[in-house]
């Protein structure tokens, strides 16, 4: 909803302390004396609303009474629209304001808080009713726009403010008029309007590139809308073009080739376009999106085809989106630059044992407190000096201990299977029907260690291949099961392989309550995004959702079903 400005200025004129003679006078059968009374009306009619107000009806009848001439029925109109805006009535404010003409209501030269409150209305009107997609309960579809032949008149004010928009170059705000009401037609028209000034053009594509990312939330619009300004950036000469723009543009509408051949392009002319495809590539892999990270990697020169003029830079350009170089640094900093103040969690500690036995669930809380503290730096000190306060877990506590071992060292892929190695299930051994806590925690961690965009690709497609052998061998315990779904989930995540979607869907099949409801969870992450169009495996998904009687279940796929959308 658009945000309505308050109160106009007065009209400046005489004080009057009361309006009552003058409205007396509307009664009169002199047409000349009624035309009088509403033009002094209008002069005190923001200061004295409140005694006008009991004579809207006489007003509104004036303003369509078909005996009194054009220009009284215009000052009429003109009055009772201030009385409706001063009683936050919106909509029949704009009706009666655009009845009065533009000598009341001049959308283009008045900039008052009366007109530009007026303007909002007439703009949140126009973008409900040019969105078809809106409800049909929408409180402004409600107010039956076609009954009173609103909607042509607020389609001329919305022109008319575009035209505003075009002779004082704002043209930001006439494309975020343009988007939110879903009209590429204005959108082509304005980005073609603002191309005189490459400057202003390249604002108005930034713009419209973060609109369509936060303001508009029609998945096919959203499309048609990025394809418009990825045109508009490519159109755009190389000395005002906005690689990072086109880039962050081509991500959202899946464009791989393009990114491919766009940083070969960079990487030929050599120099600092070649810094610039490097820094390119370490903005896309911070987007989290492994799926077109590995397309656009497939997408790039190899072997022969790349010249030695740009071999090296090329091999740096495969080592930031797949060889893990930013996930290293990364990795380096947090533990270089690592501040957490250990006494913190000692004292934490030393409360909780203080009071005698340690709760189930504060001894967990106090392992989590640590986790996130020590998040991805790799400093896992405490748990090293309290093996015997860490065995205090037991069951799904222990479960979650081991599985905080992946949060502190996330994105430590190099030492991952050593560092779990003690926990991890026995290779070749009898898988028992219960327990295996610290076993499915550590299938977690795992994932969670290799679950970061930045890390090694082949470490990362190695370990989930190691966790979807334990997803089949260890299918008889639920536990275990529960821990490497999520640990496939985490390593996958984004990949949208359909093999790996596969094989969580047959432990989802299985109606295992705790294995189905961490495979619901895995299959959402496995498919990150990709849930949009009347996706099969969302259909699957709902569908199975509402067979299961299982409430784990349900819950485990509603939450998968939820990252699908994003």
């Amino acid at each position: 909803m658009i945000a309505l400005p308050t109160p106009p200025t007065s009209h400046s004129g005489p004080t009057q302390s009361s309006a009552l003679s003058l409205l007396s006078m509307l009664q009169e059968d002199s047409q000349p004396l009624v035309f009088s009374a509403l033009k002094k009306l209008l002069r005190v009619v923001d200061t004295l609303w409140h005694e006008v107000s009991a004579s809207l009806p006489l007003l509104e009848e004036i303003a369509e009474g078909e005996e009194f001439p054009k220009e009284t029925k215009a000052v009429a109109s003109a009055v009772a629209s201030r009385v409706f805006f001063h009683l936050e009535e919106y909509r029949d404010s704009l009706r009666l304001a655009l009845g009065a003409g533009d000598a009341y209501f001049n959308v283009v030269s008045d900039k008052s808080p009366y007109v530009e409150t007026l303007v909002c209305k007439a703009i949140e009107i126009y973008t409900k009713v040019s969105d078809s997609s809106s409800a049909a309960d929408d409180d402004v579809m409600d107010d039956n726009v076609e009954d009173d032949g609103l909607k042509d008149k607020v389609l001329g004010i919305v022109e008319k403010m575009f035209e505003r928009c075009y002779s004082e170059r704002t043209w930001s705000h006439a494309l975020g008029i343009a988007l939110e009401a879903k009209n590429i037609d204005k959108v082509k028209q304005i980005l073609e309007k603002c191309g005189d000034s490459l400057n202003e053009k390249v604002a108005t594509l930034q713009y419209g590139l973060s609109a369509c990312t936060t303001v508009v939330v029609n998945r096919a619009f959203r499309t048609e809308a990025l394809t418009v300004i990825g045109e508009n950036f490519r159109s755009l000469p190389e000395s005002h073009n906005d690689f990072a723009s086109l880039v962050r543009c081509e991500h959202l509408l899946g464009n791989s080739s393009s990114v491919s051949e766009m940083l070969a392009g960079l990487l030929k002319t050599g120099g600092d376009k070649s810094l610039l495809a490097l820094q390119l590539c370490f903005d896309l892999v911070d987007t989290g999106d492994q799926h077109f990270v590995s397309a656009v990697t497939s997408g790039l020169p190899k072997g022969d085809s790349v010249s030695s003029e740009i071999k090296a830079d090329m091999e740096k350009v495969t080592a930031i989106l797949e060889g893990g170089f930013a996930g290293e640094l990364e990795l380096a900093f947090l533990f270089k630059e690592s501040d957490s103040d250990p006494l913190i969690i000692a004292n934490l500690k030393k409360s909780l044992e203080e009071k005698g036995k340690v709760a189930s669930l504060l001894h967990s809380m106090s392992l989590h407190a640590n986790a996130f503290l020590n998040a991805g730096t790799t400093n896992d000190k405490f748990l090293r000096e309290n093996l015997e306060y860490l065995k205090k877990a037991n069951n799904w506590a222990k479960f979650s201990a081991t599985a905080n071992l992946g949060c502190i060292h996330q994105g430590h892929v190099t030492e991952a299977m050593t560092l779990l190695e003690p926990y991890l299930p026995a290779e070749g051994g009898a898988v028992a029907a219960t327990g295996g806590y610290a076993e499915g925690g550590a299938l977690m961690a795992l994932g969670l260690i290799h679950g970061k965009p930045n890390c090694a690709t082949a470490l990362r497609t190695s370990t989930t291949r190691y966790l979807r052998d334990q997803l089949r061998t260890n299918s008889a315990n639920e536990t275990i099961c529960h821990g490497a779904a999520l640990g496939v989930g985490l390593s996958g995540l984004g990949c949208r392989d359909a093999t790996i979607f596969n094989e969580l869907k047959e432990v989802l099949y299985t109606d295992s309550a705790v294995a189905g409801e961490a495979a619901g969870i895995a299959m959402g992450m496995v498919q990150l995004g990709n849930g949009g169009g009347g996706n099969q495996e969302v259909t699957e998904m709902l569908a199975y959702a509402k067979d299961t009687s299982h409430e784990k279940i349900i819950r485990g796929l509603s939450l998968g079903i939820a990252p699908m959308h994003y």
